[in-house]
């Protein structure tokens, strides 16, 4: 047709055209029949859309063969693509609007792109009319070029239409604009969209109307009301740090949300704060890289990781499937993405081949763009705190005082923002140490009639259920710096309230589940400071599954918190909150035991790399508490009892090996020249469940022992244990010294013990259960064996007869107390852990063996015993194990108490049964179960220390 009607001179065809709308005119006169003027111009288009593309590339390719910079060539290929397109679909639009909406009839509008040039898949407009009143010839009209760029081009999003006017369609009016955005800020995509906007195609005149009126107001403007601006920058500041703390499955990649998003909103944060126009996201980069030499570094970093990313998107959707999703598991994918890495430059190498090259600068692109976001959010956020209109309320002392009510203002004037998600500049003046904004603010909160607090109080959690986090962090704080705030009325309503407010839709999971990667810390606090009936409530809200699985992992991470909490005690949540308030950012790894496991790993293997003292006792400390808390966790969870011992066992000797040699270097160097040699005189025992290798025992019983009368040693031994003793209170830990109330001192000295035990008060048969139940943990066998040949053996085998009948009066008197019907004391109770170990301190006096408690020492003591009275004895030691056991989940789970309550049983059943795996027996089944072996302890012990004496002997 064109050749009929002579015009084949005026078409380059095998070429890229200048000038497609010249053409595209052309084309129309050929024919007088729409249909097929339509079709030829989507042949046309369809034409020289592959001839643009195969351009493009064969340009990259020759321009990365000569270019030394990668990035230049990945800029210059998106700009001039990403141009070529848009001159093409623009003119394909605007010969088909001639078509459906002729010059003559046509009313005022303008079309604009508001979406990345670059893209082919769809192309995302806004029209802008003058009104109601023609919008049915515009509908049309746009309708018809709609349905003819889906046939031969792409898909056409009016999104900002969808949101703006009184009848949603494809166009909306300055006016609409103006009634919905006036009053409130609102998405931050529909702003970001908005300020993308260029002209395409119609009235100029509108369009710079509506950048005056409308786009104008978002950018910054120095001595004017700002709200605008600020209301886009708290909009995007959240949609920012909630893609910065998302972590990327290993699985799937994503340009779009693994980088692009975050990269293109800090450029518009800048854009605005600067008053830097441009049509594009590179080429506003390029002017910020000229025009704010302060941070050319960071935008040297976007830079690198834009092009790259804009690069890898556009080719791969070329190649492969316009999806944004891109699965790494199928091995077709693999040489699909083979040939977006040649068509990127890359070759196989001996070490790597080009696809494999690929994924790993992927990696290292994401970590860039975090980086250089990251930083420029610091600076974003430094100026939102100074044109902020909250100023005056974050700053109540300048200027003569804030003169209004903080509490009642902050409220009134947040509610322009309401939808936005970022709080924390607030959030930082309300934490300050000087409390200045938060004093004022609970001042001016508590100066209101109570009805007045009661409304305010419904006000500030109905503004809170779009955003879940400002409220949260605001309990936090408040708590954290007033914990007496928790008893009075208006901040148990506040939180009664919120907790009530939430539900478990996607959106509010979804918004608590992302807390957990940008304010842990944050998130812990509140969870640790929850009743237990709130802490019921907050944990059902985030129970079940969620989609996308992207936040899957988030909501998994924060229901284990929630489940840790809710059925910890309170001595061990002591433990949780303090190590989650060290490492927060660990809360993500709650599901994977080997993430923890390698961070108290590596925490313990650091040590000696830290130079200060305050350095190492800090990172000693945090390893104790993780590991207890790791292994508490697991106990819960129903591990064995012999494995939780041993790696308990193994991790506080390390503990108080390390804080030995670390206080004693210490002392040391305070002395400098002046500090005794020691050699083979001092020694640390534990006493106690320490020394038997159990675990959870919530004191350490120690006995120092000094093999010297040197005053000045036993001065300078002192000190490193007043060192030791003040970090050890610091877990949480109430150390003991049995004889530090006797001799005044914490080191006893051999002296010491001789003179006491030569004229005993009634009471030394304790001490001496102490001496013979220890474990040494610090020092050398030769110093054990002195003790054991200048100590144990005189004053305790020697005197074993005296020291046996004050254990035997012991387990009468207990036993003649009987049981309680509705509690039982697991230790003091006939039975009980002190009876069976004074019954085992019995048998190592009588066959004088030394050994701590274990289950090594019954197969010693076996040897001496009777064939049926050493499987009585292995009973006993089951029991005991058993009843051990219970106490000890007793306590990580309900009370750090040895008084067993009938009514709490309960709590531990699951786990108990998990470890044996047995049925899960009810509460009173288990008291009933706990009582019987008691009894059967009793009789037990009784029986085997009533054998024949002589065969004992």
């Amino acid at each position: 047709m064109i050749e009929k009607n002579g015009l084949i001179d005026q078409f380059q065809f095998g070429v890229l055209s200048p000038n497609p709308g010249r053409e595209m005119k052309l084309i129309v006169r050929c024919s007088e029949e729409r249909s097929k003027t339509l079709e030829m111009l989507g042949c046309y288009f369809s034409l020289q859309f592959l001839t643009m593309n195969i351009k493009a590339l064969d340009i990259l390719q020759m321009d990365l063969f000569e270019a030394p910079n990668r990035y230049d060539v990945f800029r210059s290929f998106v700009i001039r693509t990403g141009n070529d397109f848009r001159l093409l679909s623009g003119a394909y639009m605007t010969t088909l609007m001639d078509i459906f909406l002729p010059q003559k009839k046509r009313p005022d509008f303008v079309v604009c792109g508001v979406g990345t040039r670059v893209d082919q898949d769809d192309i995302d407009m806004g029209v802008i009319d003058t009104g109601p009143k023609n919008r049915e010839i515009l509908t049309a009209a746009f309708g018809a070029l709609n349905t003819e760029m889906l046939k031969y081009a792409c898909t056409l999003h009016f999104h900002l239409s969808e949101h703006v006017g009184i009848k949603r369609g494809f166009s909306a009016s300055i006016e609409e604009y103006h009634l919905l955005l006036d009053e409130q800020i609102q998405d931050v995509v529909i702003l970001s969209e908005m300020l993308n906007a260029v002209p395409i195609l119609g009235n100029i005149r509108l369009f710079n109307r509506f950048d005056r009126e409308i786009l104008g107001r978002y950018y910054f403007h120095k001595g004017k009301d700002n709200k605008y601006h600020e209301g886009f920058l708290r909009g995007l500041l959240g949609e920012i740090r909630d893609l910065m703390t998302f972590e990327p499955p290993e699985s799937m990649l994503n340009p779009k949300r693994d980088a692009l998003r975050m990269l293109k909103a800090a450029l518009f944060a800048q854009r605005t704060a600067k008053g830097i126009h441009g049509h594009t996201s590179l080429e506003v980069l390029g002017k910020l890289m000229i025009d704010d030499r302060a941070n050319h570094e960071n935008y040297q970093l976007i830079y690198q990781a834009l092009t790259f990313f804009e690069t890898f998107r556009f080719l791969y959707m070329l190649f492969v499937v316009q999806e944004e999703e891109i699965p790494l598991e199928s091995d077709e994918n693999s040489e699909n993405l083979r040939k977006v890495a040649s068509a990127m430059g890359y070759e196989d190498q001996a070490y790597a081949n080009a696809q494999e090259q690929l994924m790993v600068h992927y990696r290292d692109h994401q970590r860039i763009a975090r980086t250089g976001v990251e930083n420029l959010i610091r600076e974003i956020t430094h100026h939102l705190n100074n044109i902020t209109v909250f100023f005056p309320m974050t700053h109540p002392k300048l200027d003569g005082g804030y003169r209004g009510n903080i509490a009642v203002d902050f409220l009134k004037t947040s509610r322009f923002f309401r939808g936005t998600r970022f709080w924390e500049d607030i959030h930082y003046w309300m934490d300050k140490d000087d409390e200045s904004m938060l004093s004022r603010f609970v001042d001016d909160f508590l100066s209101l009639p109570e009805a007045k607090q009661k409304a305010l109080v419904r006000s500030y959690i109905h503004w809170s259920n779009q955003t879940p986090y400002p409220i949260l962090a605001l309990i936090t704080i408040l708590l954290n710096h007033r914990p007496q705030l928790a008893k009075m009325s208006f901040f148990c309503d506040l939180t009664d309230g919120y907790i009530r407010s939430l539900d478990d839709t996607l959106q509010t999971v979804t918004r608590l589940s992302q807390i957990v990667n940008y304010s842990p810390q944050r998130l812990n606090d509140f969870i640790a400071n929850l009743s237990e009936v709130h802490l019921k409530r907050f944990t059902e809200i985030v129970r079940n599954p969620i989609w996308p699985s992207d936040v899957e992992k988030s909501r998994q991470a924060l229901y284990s918190l929630c489940q840790m909490y809710l059925r910890s005690s309170y001595y061990f949540k002591r433990f949780i909150h303090r190590v989650f308030r060290s490492y927060p950012h660990f809360i993500s790894y709650l599901n994977r035991e080997e993430k923890v496991w390698k961070l108290t790993d590596g925490l313990y293997r650091s040590l000696d790399n830290i130079d200060t003292f305050s350095g190492k006792m800090d990172t000693l400390g945090d390893y104790y508490d993780f590991e207890f808390m790791r292994l508490g966790i697991s106990m819960i969870d129903g591990a064995p009892l012999e494995e939780i011992n041993r790696e308990f066992t193994l991790v506080s000797d390390n503990y108080l090996k390390r804080l030995f040699d670390y206080c004693r270097e210490k002392v040391n160097s305070e002395m400098e020249k002046n500090a005794p040699k020691m050699q083979d005189i001092l020694a640390i025992l534990t006493a106690g469940g320490h020394a038997r290798g159990q675990a959870f025992d919530d004191d350490y019983d120690l006995i120092i022992l000094l093999n010297s009368d040197d005053p000045e040693i036993l001065e300078f031994c002192d000190r490193i244990i007043l060192k030791m003793n003040k970090r050890i209170i610091r877990r949480s830990i109430m150390p003991h010294y049995r004889f530090a109330d006797r001799f005044k001192h914490y080191v006893t000295t051999f002296r010491n013990i001789r003179e006491f035990f030569d004229h005993p008060d009634d009471h030394a048969f304790i001490d001496k259960s102490q001496l013979l139940g220890a474990r040494m943990i610090v020092g050398t066998t030769r110093f054990y064996e002195t003790f054991i040949q200048e100590i144990i053996q005189p004053y305790i085998f020697s005197q074993k007869e005296e020291y046996i009948q004050h254990l035997r009066s012991e387990f009468v008197f207990r036993k003649a107390k009987g049981f309680e019907e509705q509690m039982i004391d697991i230790k003091e109770s006939p039975g009980g852990l002190r009876d069976m170990e004074n019954f085992l301190f019995i048998l190592k006096a009588q066959f004088e063996i030394s050994s701590p408690i274990s289950a090594e020492l019954i197969d010693r003591l076996s040897d001496f015993l009777l064939h049926e009275k050493t499987l009585k004895l292995k009973t006993l030691f089951h029991d005991y194990l058993f009843i051990k056991h219970v106490r000890d989940l007793y306590r990580l789970m309900v009370s750090d108490d040895n008084h067993l309550q009938k009514s709490y049983l309960a709590v531990i059943c699951q786990s108990l049964a998990k470890s044996y795996r047995t049925g899960v027996m009810k509460g009173e089944q288990l008291f009933d179960r706990i009582q019987v072996i008691l009894r059967q302890n009793a009789d037990g012990i009784t029986e085997i220390l009533m054998e024949n004496s002589d065969r004992v002997n």
